[in-house]
């Protein structure tokens, strides 16, 4: 094991050395478009130094099978790199399953797995894992060190030249407290694993309730109950995320709109793009992080905040309750353009009840969760625009009939883009946007 201060240094150490043992094999590497900056960025300047980079694409729920990484290998595929779990929707990739299927094959497999220390089990032997990074802060150690888990066999170049520490992988005098501290935290973490899952899994399953239900036009960002135990994600349509977080620190709550090394940008997350958002919605993200001692009082407390906070952002934002009626209406009066998601919460017998009330004529399909209505006109730029502003999805009359293969047949659920990223997508559940 190595010990540099954070993940930034220790995971572009790992796949430099990991290619660099490889460079026999290939220079091909496998990755997913949703791994952490500190991996991403590494693999994009290996890919400006003639590296060969294939990007795994999750599903709309944020994950990834084992069965699509393997897909990807190549004979000259050196080096795999896939997170044992997403650091901002909490999806939970197959790193045990992708290992089985290396075997056999030179790649070697590194996991960032910085997200899952202290909340899911971890044992770099049956996993059959060759590099692991992990941090100490995740699990209430100390910040600014982490390690480097190195397989026997697996050969390490210096990080820092100069010194004899560490077997001469990074030289430098030891962060000795830190150190301990790891140490600390891990056995502590370890001895209550179980204990600490379980409450997480509760107290997370109940935020998600509750913020589905109780505020419009949300949405969970990620599987339902397939992730990590301690993570939430949600996008809230119609409002900016970085106002939201402002708010919330007002009022004494920590919150994040993505991973904290990307705190300083004004992008949105890489991650939720992957995953199928558009920019507006993205824009809207909000990230939760549970522990063992967040309790339910907690989560009361930030859900009545949070729901205090989008209402005011909102009022004093896009009106978005009367434009989205007005664009309604103009949809149901006869412009040919596909409304998604504005009335999510409605039953489909409800949406067909409001559909009659506005007089709408030639509706093609109502989908249960997701909202399409059709109907015979072009719209107008001004429309065009507005619709746009409000994340409205536009296709035309022909591509939405081929869809969904002629009027008789029932709407699929499908993306923002009106093409999901996989066939294993998951149904939303009821109150979020699509």
């Amino acid at each position: 094991m190595a010990s540099p201060a954070s993940c930034t240094p220790r995971n572009p150490w790992a796949l430099r050395a990991a290619l660099h043992q490889n460079r026999r094999t290939g220079r091909h590497i496998v990755t997913t478009a949703v791994e952490h900056s500190a991996v991403l960025q590494c693999v994009k300047r290996l890919e400006q130094e003639g590296c060969a980079v294939t990007y795994v694409r999750p599903d709309g729920t944020g994950h990834i099978t084992a069965g699509q990484v393997l897909a990807a290998l190549r004979e000259d595929t050196a080096l795999v790199s896939v997170m044992l779990v997403n650091n901002e929707t909490g999806a939970r990739f197959p790193v045990e399953e992708i290992a089985a299927g290396l075997r056999g094959h030179p790649a070697l497999l590194h996991t960032d797995a910085v997200q899952a220390a202290g909340h899911l089990p971890i044992d770099v032997g049956p996993q059959n894992i060759d590099l692991l990074s992990l941090s100490a802060h995740k699990f209430h150690g100390p910040k600014g060190i982490g390690f480097l888990y190195i397989r026997k066999g697996v050969r390490m170049g210096p990080l820092i030249h100069g010194g004899a520490q560490e077997r001469a992988r990074r030289a430098g005098t030891h962060n000795t407290p830190g150190i301990v501290g790891l140490g600390a935290a891990a056995v502590r973490a370890a001895a209550q694993m179980e204990e600490t899952i379980e409450k997480e899994t509760k107290l997370r399953d109940y935020l998600i309730q509750r913020v589905l239900a109780e505020i419009p036009y949300s949405r969970l960002n990620g599987h339902s109950s397939k992730r990590l135990p301690n993570n939430a994600n949600f996008c809230f349509r119609f409002i900016e995320g970085e106002s939201l977080l402002i708010l919330l620190d007002q009022k004494g709550i920590c919150a994040s709109s993505g991973s904290a090394c990307t705190s300083g940008s004004l992008d949105p997350s890489h991650v939720l793009l992957a995953i199928g958002l558009p920019h507006e919605i993205a824009h809207g993200s909000l990230r939760l992080t549970l522990s063992e001692e967040t309790t339910r009082e907690d989560i009361d407390v930030t859900v009545e905040a949070i729901k205090s906070i989008v209402e005011r952002l909102r009022s004093a934002g896009l009106q978005f309750e009367s434009e989205a009626a007005e664009l309604a209406s103009d949809v149901l009066a006869g412009r040919s353009f596909v409304i998604s998601g504005k009335f999510a919460s409605h039953s489909r017998e409800e949406m067909k009840a409001l559909v009659e009330s506005h007089g709408g004529r030639n509706l093609a399909a109502v989908s249960a969760n997701v909202d399409y209505l059709v109907a015979g006109e072009k719209m107008g730029p001004a429309k065009l625009q507005k619709a746009q502003k409000l994340g409205v999805a536009i296709i035309s009359e022909e591509e939405f009939m081929e869809m969904i293969g002629g009027a008789d047949s029932p709407a699929p659920h499908l993306s923002h883009e009106l093409v999901p990223q996989q066939d294993e997508t998951e149904t939303p559940q009821q109150g979020t946007l699509f």
